[in-house]
């Protein structure tokens, strides 16, 4: 017999009601019957499936739902021998049900009907509306609407449903089963912890004995502690090469550009120069304008450069600095200018308004360089880096396109591990993406790859407005 624990158990308590539910519709739409499951006394577990609104009707009368009360009792009792199936009593409409039972113990009633046998005498049971006082219009038209069959495929119907109800009891039978066990399994887990408290009281009782053990294991520990301190400065210095190293790499690119507009400037002052000694203004003004520009010209570009150097190089930890993400990757731009300008065209498409976010300006430089100078050494001759921004309710998406080589499928899982890299000894560290990485990451942001080999690569950068 059932534990005395679970001696008040409901079917509810030993199977997914969702996944019951799915079954009886199921099995409704297959049959054609109206059907649901209740409990012993009655009350619906299940929503109603493929009802008819003739039954509706009828309970809508006192004696009607009378009626059918009784019919859902009679069919709805504990019978192990078999299903039961009958008339109703409103009606003449074929029921059936099947009980469903623990350990002997009635929880459930299957319950299906709802059809009509199709040598029934539909104007006996049109004179039934009359006997409950239901609209006789009304009754006779939802009476058309009822399922026809044969007894003999409805008896079918419910053997089957009482086959499939008994194995619903045999599985709610080793549900509860388990759950006694569970039970059990509960005492002994006590009962071993109550052990094993013992134990440790007795170990505890012995832990002089083990000082020395433990001092020593202390002093190991010790160790450890400071060999991880100093992998972490090790760490902290590689981040540190590697953006030094960046900027060694740009050095050469930064003075050439800063060169030619020295050029600009030298070139425009010996020209002026030379007028002077030779013109008045006002007799070459047109020259002179056009002098004066180049020098403002060279000026410009010498201070777009300085100013985009001293962006990346600025040393800050803070994280709450007002970060313009076009002004950032036009500095980028224009510090990597020189490894640009022969040989690849940049197309920008940016977000209308500037888009400013919470972050640290330095370190977002270093991230837009580096996946630009990788855009940009994937371009083997001639082709385009795209650049696209654009603005959502709480993110700013950056996304890079190149028309380079493109990354092999088996390592796009790999560009962001520390110290790997695809690039000839000597030429990266493989630190780039996996800096590139972490900085967004604690900008709390997102970097996605999608590459094609020979074809290019887009790298997608999702950073949160604040």
């Amino acid at each position: 017999m059932l534990n005395d624990k679970f001696s008040n158990i409901e079917f509810t308590d030993l199977i997914d009601i969702e996944t019951l539910q799915r079954f009886q519709d199921s099995f409704s739409d297959a049959t054609g019957v109206a059907s649901i499951i209740t409990k012993p006394d009655g009350i619906p577990i299940t929503k109603p499936s493929n009802f008819c609104n003739l039954c509706l009707l009828i309970r809508k009368t006192k004696k009607g739902l009378a009626n059918c009360l009784n019919s859902d009792a009679v069919i709805g009792r504990q019978h192990q021998g078999g299903p039961i199936y009958q008339k109703c009593l409103s009606g003449e409409l074929w029921d059936g049900g099947a009980s469903i039972s623990v350990d002997g113990k009635h929880i459930a009633n299957w319950l299906i009907g709802q059809v009509l046998n199709k040598e029934s005498d539909e104007k006996r049971i049109l004179n039934y509306a009359k006997e409950i006082g239901a609209d006789e219009d009304e009754f006779k038209n939802e009476l058309q609407k009822v399922k026809r069959m044969p007894l003999e495929q409805f008896k079918k119907i419910a053997n089957s449903l009482y086959i499939f109800a008994n194995e619903l009891s045999d599985k709610a039978f080793q549900n509860l089963q388990l759950k006694i066990h569970q039970e059990h399994l509960e005492v002994l887990v006590k009962e071993k912890t109550e052990k094993l408290e013992t134990a440790n009281k007795e170990l505890q009782a012995t832990n002089e004995e083990l000082y020395e053990k433990n001092k020593i294991i202390e002093d190991q520990n010790q160790e450890l502690e400071t060999t991880l301190q100093h992998l972490q400065e090790t760490q902290a210095q590689l981040l540190q090469s590697e953006k030094m190293a960046s900027l060694g790499i740009l050095t050469a690119g930064v003075a050439h550009e800063i060169n030619n507009p020295l050029n600009y400037i030298m070139g425009a002052y010996v020209g002026l120069l030379r007028y002077y000694d030779e013109n008045t203004f006002a007799e070459n003004h047109e020259q002179v304008g056009m002098l004066i520009n180049a020098l403002k010209v060279g000026v410009d570009r010498s201070t777009a450069i300085v100013k985009g150097l001293n962006q990346f190089s600025r040393k800050s930890d803070s994280l709450d600095e007002d970060c313009n993400i076009h002004q950032i990757i036009d500095n980028s731009l224009t510090m990597l200018y020189n490894q640009i300008k022969h040989n690849i065209s940049v197309n920008k498409e940016y977000f209308a308004s500037d888009l400013v976010i919470k972050g640290n300006v330095g370190n977002l430089h270093q991230v837009f360089i580096n996946i630009l100078g990788n855009a940009i050494q994937a371009i083997e001759s001639k082709g385009t880096i795209s650049i696209k921004t654009e603005s959502e309710e709480s993110n700013v998406i950056i996304k890079i396109t190149d028309t380079g080589s493109g990354i092999p499928s088996e390592n796009i899982k790999k560009i962001t591990d520390p110290f790997f890299t695809t690039k000839d000894p000597g030429k990266g560290t493989g630190l780039g993406l996996s800096i590139t990485y972490n900085i967004i990451k604690d900008h709390k942001g997102k970097i996605e790859f999608e590459s094609i080999e020979g074809k290019g690569t887009t790298v997608k950068i999702i950073l949160p407005k604040t």
